[in-house]
């Protein structure tokens, strides 16, 4: 599990409430609820790139047979006991009310549902990271002809694999018949937590013909799925001493900006309105009096929100230092241009701060999966006979010469404990 660092950041930045009001549920401000809806505008936008997604939401409960005609063993979820709906299921899955709304309207998706799912799990659970009540839950299903499962399949996990950079997260997908009794055919998108170790952070499958003639579908049904744990490995990935650092796609604000209170400048409201024009998400704070150190506490608040970059166009009341401080992130550094940046120099600040964070987190990667010895290239004999637990193969296949014994192989992903979350 995770340690309570990049919790305490979430909360510090305003995302969610602390811990300890549900047991195994996260309790998102209004912060946060931004933060998810740029969330899925940037899996959108990827997914837009080879398709055109549908957004949709679908009803909390759901009639237990239909779900039990396609999920007969799965006892993780709460039903309805008695009362005014006996006999449904809350929030169990988005699959089957997704296939039903695609066939209903003759479409084949791809179709995204944003909800929530409960689970039943024994045990403590951490928020944000395994929970009871998992919101949010971002459920992709695309029907496609038999024929096409595989080469759509692949287009989705590259369209995962660029959202999840645009989060400054590293990731390789591996292909797994683990879960073969859910789909033959299973992509599993492995990052890393801070620490090093492996974690998943989505799911792709080509599902079960048994499962799709139980959903009344003739073709492949196709089903990708991620939840907000991707905002607490970047929270705990990106973060410095300040607070968090949010990648500027899921920035509530990307840029935060002090100014004086009441000043009526024209020249600052001219730059203020040509930057929201230009797309940059600001938020502003006036302050009065702007003492050295009240300055630095709003830089510092701003900083604590997550924002990227700090804009501070407020100078202090002796003139003791130039009127503009734009402020980056990881490391901390200050530097005092002539005149306020323009769009294209915010969006070259915002540009320049995700690419240090996908460094940083990149380097991670390399030190935890590629150096780490987790990815070894592995013939089949030498797997076998030596028992290597292995979790998946890269995909793309990676073929090179066996580690072992210099026989053709592949690139695998071990797994020295076992199946890791």
């Amino acid at each position: 599990m995770l340690d309570a660092a990049y919790l305490e950041a979430l909360v510090g930045a305003g995302l969610v409430m602390p811990d300890g009001y549900f047991s195994g549920s996260t309790v998102w401000r209004e912060r946060g609820l931004v933060a998810v809806d740029l969330l899925v505008d940037a899996y959108l936008r990827r997914l837009g790139e080879f398709s055109r997604p549908e957004l949709s939401e679908h009803p909390f409960l759901m009639p237990e047979p239909p779900y039990r005609q396609v999920f007969p063993d799965y006892r993780n979820v709460y039903t309805t006991q008695g009362g005014v709906l006996p006999g449904h299921v809350l929030r169990p899955d988005n699959l089957q009310a997704s296939v039903r709304q695609l066939t209903e309207a003759g479409g084949d998706g791809p179709l995204v549902a944003v909800g929530g799912l409960l689970r039943h799990f024994r045990g403590p659970v951490q928020p944000l990271f395994r929970e009871r009540c998992i919101w949010p839950a971002v459920q992709t299903t695309h029907l496609v002809p038999h024929g096409e499962a595989v080469t759509v399949l692949d287009l989705h996990q590259r369209a995962l694999e660029a959202f999840l950079s645009d989060l400054a997260l590293p990731v390789i997908s591996v292909s797994t018949d683990a879960l073969s009794d859910y789909g033959p055919l299973c992509y599993l998108t492995v990052g890393c937590l801070p620490d090093g170790r492996p974690t998943v952070l989505s799911t792709s499958y080509v599902m079960s013909p048994g499962r799709c003639a139980a959903l009344g579908v003739p073709g492949a049904v196709l089903d990708i799925g991620f939840t907000g744990k991707l905002l607490a490995l970047v929270a705990a990935h990106h973060r410095d001493e300040h607070g968090l650092v949010l990648p500027s796609r899921v920035a509530p604000a990307q840029v935060g900006v002090t100014v004086p209170a009441g000043s009526g400048d024209e020249v600052l409201e001219a730059w203020l309105k040509e930057a929201d024009a230009a797309g940059t998400r600001l938020e502003t704070v006036p302050l009065p009096q702007a003492t050295r150190h009240r300055r630095r506490r709003s830089e510092r608040r701003r900083l604590r929100t997550g924002a990227p970059v700090v804009v501070t166009a407020c100078p202090a009341a002796d003139g003791s230092t130039a009127p503009v401080t734009v402020t980056r992130r990881l490391p901390l550094e200050r530097v005092r241009p002539d005149t306020l940046p323009s769009p294209a120099e915010l969006r070259a600040e915002l540009a320049a701060s995700d690419d240090r964070l996908r460094r940083r987190a990149d380097h991670r990667f390399r030190r935890a999966l590629l150096e780490s010895g987790l990815l070894p290239t592995l013939c089949t004999p030498c797997v076998e006979s030596r028992r290597v637990s292995v979790f998946g193969r890269v995909t793309p296949a990676r073929p090179g010469p066996c580690s072992l014994c210099g026989r053709p192989g592949e690139a695998v992903l071990v797994s020295e404990g076992g199946r890791f979350y």
